[in-house]
Order: structure tokens, then C-alpha cells, then sequence
């Protein structure tokens, strides 16, 4: 509570119009979160070239892979062994089905993985987030860690709150100008 009750300090400080949760009032219930480790679904017939040469930064697990074709980067990749010669890259819950990159030389050592933090998430009024990867924005002093569908960004790290995970979500017009700041609930949890 002390959380969004801060967002809120925030997004009036800054003259902001700030909305809290996804339920509608007083007696809604807002469902638990899901916690969903993604596994790519196959991938199509397209094949690329190309190398992993780390470790994901969208994904802390010990088959993701930070990877590129050309000069394209492909963040994460996931491999069915350490050893693997091909990983799946471009798949997400939303297409679960990627490509096949084969790769022009081996995995390099994976450091232990914690598996802690999410990469995507469906957010309780459908949006889909995934992590941000590259250069980020900053606002009010807070990182954009997520990049999602309908011109918004996650402010900060997601949180819990009971078993209701909640993101702070940063929505900007057409021109990237912030337009408004709110917490919401986060339907799904891909790890």
C-alpha cells in the first residue's frame, strides 16, 4: 500500500491524473497473479545465422541467450541444452513460435541463474510488457523497464503485494509526451 500510495504523492506532485488498480470499486476482487515460466512453442520454418555471445539481460535463466544475425539483436534466445547448436529466438507468449537461429559457434559459459525476475507480462487490461533490453527512458527518476503494447512503459520493477503482483505504468500520446501515471494489476508473470 505504501507503494501506490507514493505513486500517487508522485503523479500529483508532478500534476499527473493517476487511476489505481484494475478492480472498478470497493467490493471487485482482483485475481491473483500468474507466475508462468515461457518455453518457445517451435519454431516456423525460417532459419538464420548468427551467435550468442552472452547471456540474456531480458531474462535471468540458464537457456536464455542474448544472440544477433547480422546486425539485428535477438534477446531472449533459449536453448534446449548448454551445448546446442541452435536456439529459438523471436518467440514470446504472445507467438510462441520463433525462429531457428543456427549458430556459427558454441554457447559461452552461462553464469548461475536466479530465475527471479520476469522478461514479460500481461497486464490486468490485456497490455503485454516486455523487458527492455537497450537504451531506456527515465521519468520522475524512475527507468522504464518495460516497454508495452498501447504507447506505455513500466516505471521501476514490478511488486508484489499479497498475490497480486502491480506494475507503475507511464502512458505517453502518439508524440511520447507523458500523459498519465497509475498502478494496475498484472494478470501474468512470464519468467
Amino acid at each position: 500500500m505504501r507503494t501506490i500510495l507514493g505513486i500517487l504523492s508522485l503523479t500529483l506532485a508532478l500534476g499527473i491524473p493517476a487511476t489505481v488498480g484494475a478492480a472498478s470499486g470497493p467490493a471487485s476482487v482482483v485475481p491473483a497473479t500468474r507466475v508462468v515460466v515461457f518455453h518457445p512453442g517451435g519454431a516456423t520454418g525460417t532459419r538464420i545465422k548468427g551467435n550468442c555471445w552472452t547471456e540474456s539481460i531480458a531474462l535471468d535463466r540458464a537457456d536464455a541467450w542474448r544472440c544477433m544475425a547480422g546486425n539485428a539483436i535477438y534477446d531472449p534466445c533459449f536453448s534446449a541444452s548448454p551445448h546446442a547448436m541452435t536456439v529459438i529466438c523471436n518467440a514470446d507468449p504472445t507467438h510462441p513460435e520463433g525462429v531457428t537461429m543456427r549458430l556459427t559457434s558454441a554457447l559461452p559459459t552461462h553464469s548461475p541463474a536466479r530465475d527471479i525476475r520476469p522478461w514479460s507480462m500481461m497486464l490486468g487490461d490485456g497490455t503485454y510488457c516486455s523487458a527492455a533490453t537497450g537504451a531506456t527512458g527515465i521519468y520522475a527518476g524512475q527507468p522504464m523497464t518495460f516497454y508495452c503494447t498501447n504507447q506505455r512503459s513500466v516505471l521501476g520493477e514490478v511488486y508484489l503485494q499479497g498475490k497480486v503482483w502491480y506494475a507503475t505504468i507511464l502512458v505517453d500520446n502518439k508524440s511520447y509526451q507523458p500523459i498519465g501515471v497509475f498502478a494496475i494489476s498484472v494478470k501474468t508473470l512470464y519468467r
